[in-house]
């Protein structure tokens, strides 16, 4: 009886242990791997993923606070818990401020989708070499985009142009500023050279040509005005900065609008001739 009890005790403990491994064993029932992104369908899905990184700044107040409190341009409001610290440079304002984090995050994050977006873009075969060089230039045109800020707020800081899918990647070394504005204008002129020539594409809210002639106006604007900190800058900087510019004015695009609260009227805004790239929000991205 013993034996019995032994032998029916060792046959339940094995069949308990064979039915916990195949229990254990995970399948994967749905998924999307990187090879996804080989397809036209998989690169579009990308370049959206890469623009919705943009609106962090302008679902809120968010980049008033960091682009343009502290200067003359805007004062703050009655609302606001940032308004003291970057419009009157309180205590509040050092490198503890979550919001300066979140704006690092952000980025960082926008500019790695961008470089696997570019890693694969060249993979796709089912789009035309015309389609991708439009949307390489809308990549470059954001990665730009996001190190012109950052640059400009934190200074010397990990320059990331390469896409990395396979790799866990915890230290980065810093690049000089010089070598961010290079970087900028590098993916700026292509942008502006790949882009359409249109004020707005049909598709609103995708990056056009003058959308980077306008921001390598500003970059090369901000880089030439150094006086002390050393950004690289040419002794061409600030007559680029004036050809961008004029670029853009006698595009016969665009023109100041009559009343300048225009600008700010939403209802107004996507049809302002004032308006040379705007961040969209559409159920679709």
């Amino acid at each position: 009886m013993k034996k019995i009890f032994k032998y029916g005790l060792m046959t339940l403990l094995v069949t308990t242990f064979s039915s916990c491994e195949s229990f254990l064993e995970e399948k994967v029932v749905s998924g999307v791997s990187y090879d996804f992104f080989e397809t036209k369908t998989g690169i579009e899905t990308a370049v959206n993923g890469a623009y919705t990184t943009m609106r962090w700044y302008v679902g809120g107040e968010r980049y008033y606070c960091l682009t343009e409190y502290g200067v003359d341009y805007v004062w703050e409001g009655a609302d606001g818990g940032k308004k003291d610290a970057f419009n009157k440079y309180s205590a509040q304002m050092n490198s503890g401020e979550g919001l300066l984090y979140e704006w690092w995050e952000n980025n960082y994050q926008g500019i790695n989708r961008i470089n696997t977006a570019l890693m694969y873009l060249p993979k796709v075969k089912d789009m035309t070499d015309a389609l991708k060089k439009e949307r390489e230039g809308e990549l470059r045109f954001m990665r730009g985009y996001f190190y012109f800020d950052l640059v400009q707020h934190f200074g010397s800081i990990p320059l990331v142009i390469e896409g990395n899918v396979t790799e866990i990647v915890t230290d980065f070394s810093r690049a000089s500023v010089a070598e961010i504005y290079n970087a900028i204008i590098e993916d700026l002129k292509f942008a502006y050279d790949a882009l359409p020539d249109v004020a707005q594409q049909s598709q609103r809210g995708r990056a056009t040509k003058w959308a980077a002639c306008n921001l390598l106006a500003k970059v090369y604007l901000t880089r030439g005005s150094a006086v002390s900190d050393q950004r690289g800058q040419q002794s061409s900087d600030m007559e680029n900065a004036l050809s961008y510019a004029k670029a853009v004015i006698e595009s016969g695009k665009f023109s100041l609008e009559p009343d300048y609260k225009t600008t700010f009227n939403q209802n107004l805004q996507k049809t302002s001739s004032e308006t040379i790239f705007a961040i969209e929000f559409t159920k679709e991205v």
